[in-house]
Formats: structure tokens, sequence, C-alpha cells
């Protein structure tokens, strides 16, 4: 049966997710949808809103048969290197890649991401005076005689991103592109029953669960959503700077060269973890890419673990947060891989790669991190619950 991947936050799953999925089994006449999903920290340079069970449940509920957790140094990565992961977990297992795009030339797309090459060259050069990727990126397109205003919107990029992945690691894997409806990403306003996740977030931080309901194929009322308190992950973060002894800062994952001066003379006085990146902002970095920034540091990200994680042809274990009841005959599909499959305590004595060891034991940093900066016990255990089939 023909099977459909997705690389998602689904921070948290809302009616323009579950349109996509509909709409991409519905062209492709697929039976099943596999979700890579980020985990505990999501690819914006946050704790995830809602706990990657929750969301793992809900999405499983609301149409994606199977989720794998896209392991947390892919999440924190560049929007490349997102991709990468995103593909490299799923490959094997699908037949084609379905992403979402905001009303973009499907050709305009797959030219970027087939100009590897030649773009890549331009990029380099554009990142090297100082622009920022996205500008560097679009700047690159231009030089190649594309429209570089289709990356103007950040699920666009990634599309691009998504392309090369694929060209580079999964040639057989077939590409789709779903229009997005309504909401734009990061919209501060919905479109009748859509709206962007990031509205949503803020709906319940301002009204509470329940209020977000009419933009949600479920139910909101009775579920515990515990947000992330930023002070918190001020102070573990001044901390962890203050404290940062071993490896030089400069090695840590998404800090450049000579940053570390920067982040170590503004930590001092921050009081508020806005305020901190406010001071920190420049040109040449995105937000998105500063608050990565941070939570590499914050969760000992360093380079050489991002470059030992992205030279895996495979992935180095495949996480399994659910699956429905109806599509277990998925999980036989995984077990014949030769992947290490990890659903218990048990599996994870079974990985024997040094480095897919260190990428486990970050997941599970991770997990016990965004527990403690939303209000849970310190040393949550990934575990405690009984494996999720809805």
């Amino acid at each position: 049966m023909r099977t459909i991947g997705i690389i998602a936050e689904y921070n948290p799953f809302h009616n323009g997710h579950a349109y996509h999925v509909k709409e991409a089994m519905r062209q492709t006449g697929s039976r099943f949808c596999i979700a890579a999903m980020s985990g505990s920290f999501v690819q914006r340079g946050e704790p995830a809103f809602f706990d990657k069970f929750l969301r793992a449940r809900l999405a499983l509920e609301s149409g994606i048969s199977l989720v794998l957790e896209l392991p947390t140094v892919f999440v924190l990565s560049s929007a490349e290197q997102f991709a990468c992961g995103g593909v490299k977990l799923l490959s094997g297992f699908i037949d084609t890649l379905a992403f979402g795009t905001e009303a973009a030339d499907m050709a305009e797309l797959t030219a970027a991401g087939c100009c590897d090459g030649n773009i890549k060259e331009a990029l380099h050069e554009g990142l090297s005076c100082g622009k920022s990727y996205p500008r560097a990126m679009g700047d690159a397109l231009l030089k190649m005689g594309m429209d570089k205003s289709m990356l103007s919107r950040p699920n666009n990029i990634l599309a691009v991103e998504y392309i090369k992945a694929v060209k580079r690691f999964s040639p057989s894997m077939d590409v789709l592109a779903i229009d997005r409806i309504g909401s734009g990403h990061d919209s501060v306003s919905p479109v009748d029953d859509i709206a962007s996740a990031s509205f949503i977030r803020q709906l319940i931080l301002r009204e509470g669960a329940s209020a977000a309901s009419p933009y949600l194929p479920y139910d909101m009322n009775g579920l515990n959503v515990k947000p992330w308190n930023s002070q918190s992950l001020l102070l573990l973060l001044k901390y962890r700077l203050l404290m940062q002894d071993g490896k030089p800062l400069f090695d840590m994952g998404e800090v450049s060269e000579g940053f570390e001066n920067v982040l170590m003379r503004e930590i001092r006085s921050a009081e508020s973890y806005e305020d901190f990146l406010t001071s920190i902002k420049t040109k040449r970095f995105t937000l998105a890419r500063l608050r990565r920034m941070c939570m590499c540091v914050l969760l000992g990200i360093d380079k050489e673990l991002q470059s030992s994680a992205y030279a895996f042809d495979k992935p180095p274990y495949l996480r399994v947060l659910g699956v429905r009841r109806d599509t277990l005959e998925l999980l036989l599909r995984l077990k014949n891989s030769g992947i290490p499959i990890i659903t218990s305590r048990a599996d994870v004595k079974k990985i024997t790669d040094e480095t897919a060891k260190k990428l486990w034991a970050l997941d599970e940093y991770a997990y016990m991190l965004r527990n403690m900066l939303c209000g849970g016990a310190c040393g949550g255990d990934e575990f405690a619950r009984k494996f999720l089939i809805v």
C-alpha cells in the first residue's frame, strides 16, 4: 500500500494540518501516513508548547498512521539539516514526501532544489558577506534567474530544502506540495476555522486551552497543557553560559566563532529571555537561529556531535512515539529495516553505536529539561507511560 511521509512540528496539530494530511493522501491514493515529528524542542529554537506524547496522540487521532521522533540534534539545526534529518528518517518507509507551501510554483521550487551546486556557491558568498540565511538564499536564487520572493515565507524555504534532501538521499522518493489554505505561517489572525500554530499558542496563553478548540480537529477541554517558563529558561541558560567549561563556547552548535563574546557579554545583565534575544540580535542571524544557538548551548550540543549525526547514511535509531491500531503493520515494516527501534527502555540497551547512544541521551535530556521548564518534576521518565496505540 502507498505511504506518504510528512516532516512536521504539530505544535499543535490544527485544522490546517488535518487538511494537509487528508489532501496528500487523497492525491496520492495512500493508505498510510508516517510523520517525522520534532520531539521536546522545535526548529524555531524553543521547547515544544505541547508535550511530544500529547502531540503524537492528537496527530494519530487526527489521521496520522505512525509518529517517529526526529532526533533533537536535527531539530535544533538549520532548515537544511532539519530537512536532511527528516528525509533520512522516512527514507525506505514512504513513497511520497508531502509538504506544505505558500502559493509557490512547484516548478520553481524544484528548480531551486535541483540547482544545488550553483546555488551553494552563491549562498556561501552571501553568508560570508554577513547576510542571514533566508536573505542569502534569496539572493542566490536571484543570481540563478529565479524569483527570490518565493522564499519570503518559511514553508517555501523548507520546501526547497526537502526537495534538495530527497534528491541527495532518496532520489526514488516522490515529492508533493500542498498549498497552504487559510491563515499563513505565524499569521496573527485566523481565516474561518484555519489558524496558524503561533496564533493558537498565543490564544491558549491568553484565554485558556478551550478557546483554541474551533481551530483544532479535537476538543481541548480536559487536556493538560503547561506552557514552558521563559524566566526559568533564562536562569538555566545564564548558569550554563557562566559556568561553561571544557569545550570552548564557540565549539557549541550554531555558535559562530566570535559570537560567543556577544553571548557572554549580554547574558550577565539580561532580566528576561526576550530582552536577551533582543540584545544579541544582528542582521546576520534570524531570531530562530539565535534561539537554536541558545538551546544548543543549554543542551550541550556541540559541532562535533552535529557533524557525527549528519554523517549517518541511515537514522541512528527509530524512536516510535505512537501508532494507530489499524496501521500496526507499519511496525513490521520498521522492524525489517534493520535500524534499531525504540519503544521501551529495553530497546535503548540494544543500541551499540557510540554516536547513536549520545544522540539518544540528548533526546532524553531534552525531554527532562522541557518537563522542568513546564513545571514538571526533574527527571521525568520517557517510558513512564505505556506505548501509545490509539
